[in-house]
């Protein structure tokens, strides 16, 4: 890689001197990766400032945002409680915490889904080019970077132009590909500089996803570096970036590993966390009295559907705001915002760009006491048509998920779109909004808001599991038989569970007895069905409410109970068979909880079941989660209308890590 000398300073500009002495006074040189490493083995990280701003302070807050790649609030409250518990104090000596229970991803893109919405404001569908729309998966993937699609947005609406314009002090750090997520020529003032070598050489090896796999290992939060991790010598670089620049408002933003590769790296990550939170909040520390901290993952776990949804996002706003009446306003709408949260109110990176663009306008903000403003730029977008989150670097992203072992089927939604005009509408979070603002409002693809989502049914299935595989031995015996048409399968399916089909969509429940999504329901998935629900019907021969209660537990323990048997085939056959012995074939032990839900905008014609089980093998016996997602769709073949979005392991598998060959997964391996 090409490095500047001006990136540096100090003790680390003597050390390039040392190893580089020509190229160094040459004042450019390129860096072998085989001494790179001799260079950083104490690399001491120094901001320099590459650029005056050339304005003085003044009100605006400084800005500093941490970013934890893949961390959801699940992960976060398990393995960083500390950090957790943090950002919901409000008797900090100079900050109020605010702990958002409702931040909610934008689609399914990653980083890039979260990332670009907040700091670049959407793609115009109807003002750039086609491609934008779609991603660059048609361009090799050296090309697959921001310099490619830097055309999809706005460069006026970008947030670190917007602050450096204003008069910010820009800082960006990082250990992961942040820096290929932003635009480089858009100058920023201090970058700290990149430890890690590329082991690349050609320019067909020097691409993203090439450099994310080769370093994720070598550059992780807690790969030493001299005496310190890569992840404190970056907090370390933002403090000093801080104490630098006392007199000028900065706009600071890191990006870490965070839980990318499992979130028990939370565990090592949360001692470094709080150490720098506690040193910068300190009663006596001035550098960060007048900062909003901002931490926040991107997504959560890419395989457990809630998980990736629901990313960890907490704020500590500056105490002194309560000195003026708009910062008093601001403070109250954070709070309210932040408490309702809790209750199914929405909040997204659209939201977030809303808000960076309210602190960075905030001189303005502070004079008036209006809180009620544009802040993020509708009226700008009028032309758009339509508005995209971003542009996919790979093209439409499909998660390769080890029940779409045979085929990939499309997880979450790709993009998220909406009409400019209609009801999307993006609020700063310092702001009031509306308590029962809807996924679209607040910029949510519709296919893909877990806020949606409600409840209707939770059963523990241990008695409907001995009499569904009695039924299922019987049917097996029979033999599997032709395929049934389907009137009779839904005469004799309405006949044995009237109340379900009743409250459920009758094509809907006939599709998840497919479980193995060939197209053809045949007697050997229809009779161990019918015969769960004779026995539960016998068991409470004589009592109407019982009856019906038992009914409704036994149709969805027993297709679920068939969904779990086909969920384990599928894992021995993607990672036991291959594994030639080393890993244990997996037999079912017990199915111990059903969840029913359904989509609270569509009724009957979407609900998700999610499906807790234990399997024969592991000590203690492994423990697994699956979690189907159903959607009666007439243009969709109704053997795509069930989807797997997520199958995850309930119980730890760290202690199989070491046994697991390789093309295997630990997570899907019993193994000694």
């Amino acid at each position: 890689r090409s490095m500047r000398v001006a990136d540096y300073h100090g003790d680390d500009f003597e050390a390039l001197q040392l190893f580089y002495p020509q190229r160094v006074d040459d004042g450019d040189f390129s860096v072998a990766s085989d001494l790179l490493f001799e260079v950083r083995r104490n690399f001491t990280l120094f901001p320099l400032l590459q650029r005056d701003p050339g304005w003085p302070r003044n009100a605006r807050p400084d800005v500093y945002v941490i970013i934890l790649d893949s961390t959801s609030r699940r992960a976060m409250r398990r393995f960083a409680p500390s950090i957790h518990a943090l950002f919901e104090k409000q008797d900090l000596p100079h900050h109020v915490g605010a702990s958002f229970e409702g931040f909610h991803t934008v689609c399914g893109g990653g980083t890039l889904g979260t990332v670009y919405p907040m700091f670049h404001g959407g793609v115009g569908v109807g003002t750039t080019p086609a491609w934008c729309s779609e991603g660059l998966s048609d361009k090799p993937p050296w090309k697959q970077n921001y310099s490619s699609f830097a055309q999809c947005y706005d460069a006026s609406r970008r947030i670190l132009k917007l602050a450096r314009d204003s008069g910010f002090v820009v800082s960006l750090s990082t250990n992961l590909l942040f820096q290929l997520y932003n635009d480089q020529d858009d100058p920023h003032h201090a970058t700290c500089p990149a430890l890690c070598d590329t082991s690349c050489v050609l320019e067909e090896e020097c691409w993203a996803s090439y450099d994310y796999a080769n370093d994720i290992a070598k550059c992780s939060d807690y790969t030493c570096f001299g005496r310190d991790r890569y992840a404190k010598k970056i907090l370390k670089f933002n403090e000093k970036v801080f104490a630098e620049y006392p007199d000028r408002p900065k706009f600071s933003v890191s990006m870490l590993h965070g839980a990318h590769r499992s979130p028990e790296d939370l565990e090592i990550l949360e001692q470094d966390l709080l150490t720098h939170f506690l040193s910068i909040l300190r009663p006596e520390t001035s550098d960060f009295r007048n900062s909003v901290v901002i931490l926040m993952g991107d997504h959560g776990h890419k395989t457990i559907s809630c998980d990736y949804t629901t990313p960890f996002f907490g704020m500590l706003a500056p105490r002194s705001w309560s000195a003026s009446s708009a910062g008093q306003q601001a403070l109250s709408a954070l709070k309210r915002n932040a408490q309702l949260s809790s209750r199914r109110m929405i909040h997204t990176p659209w939201d977030l760009y809303a808000t960076l663009r309210h602190l960075i306008s905030w001189d303005a903000a502070a004079t008036s006491p209006t809180s009620d403003g544009d802040h993020f730029g509708l009226g700008e977008v009028a032309g758009y048509g339509e508005i995209q989150s971003h542009t996919e670097m790979h093209g439409r992203k499909f998660l390769r998920h080890m029940m779409n072992y045979e085929r990939q089927l499309e997880d979450h939604a790709a993009f998220g779109r909406f009409p400019v005009g209609g009801s999307f509408r993006p609020r700063s979070l310092l702001t009031e909004m509306r308590q029962d603002r809807s996924c679209e409002e607040a910029g949510v693809a519709p296919s893909h808001c877990s806020r949606d989502v409600v409840p209707v049914a939770y059963f523990s299935c241990e008695e409907e599991m001995h009499a569904r595989l009695m039924w299922q031995g019987f049917a097996q015996g029979i033999g599997a038989g032709a395929a049934m048409k389907d009137e009779r399968v839904m005469h004799n399916l309405s006949r044995a569970f009237p109340g379900v089909f009743r409250e459920s969509h009758p094509e809907l429940l006939v599709a998840l007895l497919d479980a193995n999504a060939d197209g053809a329901t045949t007697p050997l998935e229809v009779a161990p069905i019918l015969g769960t629900a004779a026995v539960a019907t016998a068991a409470a021969a004589g009592e109407a409410e019982a009856a019906a209660s038992r009914e409704t537990k036994a149709f969805w323990c027993a297709s679920g109970i068939s969904r779990v048997l086909q969920a384990i085939s599928t894992m021995n056959r993607a990672y036991t068979e291959p594994s030639q012995g080393a890993c244990r074939p997996f037999t079912l032990l017990s199915v111990d909880r059903v969840l029913v839900s359904r989509a609270s905008t569509r009724g009957s014609r979407d609900s998700a079941l999610s499906l807790s089980f234990t399997v024969g093998q592991g000590e203690p016996r492994s423990r697994y989660e699956l979690t189907l997602v159903g959607r009666a769709e007439q243009d969709v073949p109704r053997t795509r209308w069930w989807k797997t979005t997520s199958l995850y392991a309930l119980t730890r598998y760290h202690p199989y890590q070491n046994c697991t060959p390789a093309g295997s997964e630990a997570e899907f391996c019993v193994c000694k």
